[in-house]
Formats: C-alpha cells, sequence, structure tokens
C-alpha cells in the first residue's frame, strides 16, 4: 500500500504523458504500460504484459524490434528503434521507441523504461520527398545539358551523365576528387572563378568558357548558374546548368571565314 501511494504520482504523469510509456523488469519482461499505450492498442494490461505486447509489431519489424531491444538490455544501454505497432482500429503506425536502463540509489539495475511518438506522419513525409527526389534524379540525370551543383570551395558535389560526359569523366568520384577550375581552360579560369563568386554572394550569372577533358578534348560550354540556400537563407551551393556549344561556335565562325573570302 505504501509502494503504491508513493508512485501514484508516477503513474497520473504517465498516463496524462502525450506519449506511449511502457516498463519491464530485470527479466526483460514488461510489466508496465502507461494508459495513452493501452488506449491505442485497444488492449488490456494483462493483455499486454510480459510478452503480450509483442504480438501487435508488424511481422516484418518483429526481428529488428527484438534483436534490438535484447541487445541493448544485456548491455545496459540507451536505444532508440523505429517500428510499426498495431492501434486498436487495425491500422500499423509507425513509433520511435526510446528506452533507457533504471538503476536504483545503489546502481542496481532494475529495468528499462521506454516511451513511444507517433511518427506515421514523418515518416509519410519522408517516402514522398524520397520518392521526389527519385523522381527529380531521373529527370536531371536524362538532361541532355549538364546539371551540376559546386560547393562554396569550389568541388563539384554532384553532376549528372551530361556533365560526366563533356568531362570525359566515366565515374563521378573522377569529378568530384579535384577542384572544378581543374577542368577549365587555363585563360578562363579567372573569369570562372568570380563568376562563382558572385553566385556564392547570392547572385546569378552566366558566361562562356573552355573546358579541357580528361582525354584532353577542348570544348565550349555555355553556363547559367543560380545560389541554392540553406535554411538559414545562408548560400550553400552554385547550381549550374550548362550547354555544348562548340558546334554552334564552329558554325559561327566558318560563316564568319566564308563572309571574308
Amino acid at each position: 500500500e505504501e509502494a503504491e501511494r508513493k508512485n501514484a504520482p508516477f503513474r497520473i504523469m504517465a498516463d496524462h504523458a502525450p506519449v506511449l510509456i511502457w516498463m519491464s523488469g530485470t527479466d526483460k519482461l514488461c510489466y508496465y504500460f502507461n494508459q495513452v499505450w493501452l488506449e491505442f492498442t485497444g488492449k488490456t494490461l494483462e493483455e499486454e504484459t510480459g510478452n503480450g505486447w509483442a504480438d501487435g509489431v508488424h511481422p516484418d519489424d518483429f526481428q529488428h524490434c527484438l534483436a534490438v531491444y535484447v541487445s541493448s538490455f544485456d548491455q545496459r544501454k540507451k536505444f532508440s528503434m523505429e517500428y510499426r505497432l498495431q492501434r486498436k482500429d487495425g491500422a500499423y503506425r509507425w513509433l520511435l521507441d526510446n528506452g533507457s536502463p533504471i538503476f536504483d540509489a545503489t546502481g542496481e539495475f532494475q529495468g528499462y523504461i521506454g516511451s513511444c511518438v507517433d511518427i506515421t506522419e514523418l515518416k509519410l513525409v519522408e517516402r514522398a520527398l524520397k520518392e521526389s527526389e527519385q523522381r527529380l534524379r531521373s529527370i536531371v540525370e536524362n538532361e541532355p545539358e549538364c546539371v551540376k551543383i559546386v560547393s562554396r570551395e569550389g568541388k563539384v558535389v554532384d553532376m549528372n551523365a551530361a556533365g560526366l560526359q563533356m568531362l570525359e569523366a566515366d565515374t563521378l568520384e573522377q569529378v568530384t576528387s579535384t577542384n572544378v577550375l581543374n577542368f577549365i581552360e587555363e585563360s578562363h579560369r579567372a573569369a570562372f572563378q568570380e563568376m562563382h563568386e558572385r553566385v556564392m554572394r547570392g547572385e546569378t550569372a552566366s558566361m562562356e568558357f573552355e573546358v579541357v577533358g580528361m582525354r584532353g578534348t577542348h570544348r565550349r560550354l555555355e553556363t547559367h548558374a543560380v545560389p541554392l540556400f540553406d535554411e538559414n537563407h545562408n548560400v550553400k551551393y552554385h547550381l549550374a546548368v550548362t550547354r555544348d556549344v562548340t558546334d554552334n561556335r564552329s558554325l559561327a565562325e566558318q560563316l564568319l571565314q566564308s563572309q571574308k573570302l
């Protein structure tokens, strides 16, 4: 009765907390779930006690959930994991479960306490963003013009297949491992650097310049660059769309020569 009286404030707080709370003993078995958990699953404390709660874990997540729990428990360390738990209406919801070991005043291990937050909406947003990124990546990769992202330091962070072809590179690593200026014809480097600095100040810029590919081919390119901002509205990258105008330039020079004859 005395222990029940001492635990009353905790139970009141736990039952009104906006998260699902559980506790387990030194035998790894759960003996407490707050009212929010029980309302979520639609089950009684007796049904969830022990390993009963695990019946609600999605079959595809069960082994991972069990492995994280047991491994962390045996090492007496905190854990954080995501898994799907069945709600009382039958729907599976994604939970972020954070567990911590409990020790008494003498340092003796008493079990675990954990709290779960429903992150289903966040997972749906993440999935939508990933699918959107994949669609965008597919569009960019099939774009016939070069699309590249350059860091403040002048390193290429990403480039599509058309850009690699322009630079006669077989892999993206061949481009990202060096400064973009190393591909630019020497007489155009200063102008390109000036354009890059303008973009990093938040301006848009365009220019023509020559590049020397990895196999020594000279090509004339026309680029249009814009700044990319971070969440604090600071310029983080230089995004450029570049097209090969070598053939156009050659044709213009031929026409100019024919007019002189």
